[in-house]
């Protein structure tokens, strides 16, 4: 039904003037492949631009630049977002204090993590595992 009457509307506002996403060549998937992996694999510890541009073998500026045209989002952006989503998995699961999981998902700071956590999920991460 609301299908139907967001049919029905003659007027509308264009939000975004891009038509696709940006396509990935060939090489371009084999970095993002590694650097995603990297990600997965080490979000727990500190990782540092220079370190993930060396993943991607490029250097730190031409790393975000290609992130960023590529993804849509800075490196460090999609990294907390890795982390916040572990940290939300380990929340729901797991029975260890908020400053643990925050220690676990590579925030070394808590009043940070909650930030991340808040500003990501829309609730801290105390209100969050109680939902």
């Amino acid at each position: 039904e609301i299908i139907q009457q967001f049919a029905r509307f003659k007027e509308f506002k264009v939000l975004s003037q891009r038509q696709q996403l940006n396509q990935v060549n060939e090489v371009d998937g084999k970095r993002l492949k590694e650097v995603y992996e990297y990600s997965i694999n080490h979000f727990q510890r500190p990782i540092t631009l220079e370190e993930i541009a060396d993943i991607a073998n490029m250097t730190p500026q031409s790393f975000c630049r290609f992130f960023k045209q590529r993804t849509r989002k800075t490196y460090i952006s999609f990294l907390n977002e890795l982390r916040i989503s572990k940290a939300a998995q380990m929340l729901r699961s797991d029975e260890i204090s908020i400053a643990e999981v925050s220690h676990r998902t590579g925030f070394n700071n808590l009043s940070h993590f909650n930030r991340q956590f808040k500003g990501l999920k829309g609730l801290t991460p105390s209100e969050y595992r109680r939902a």
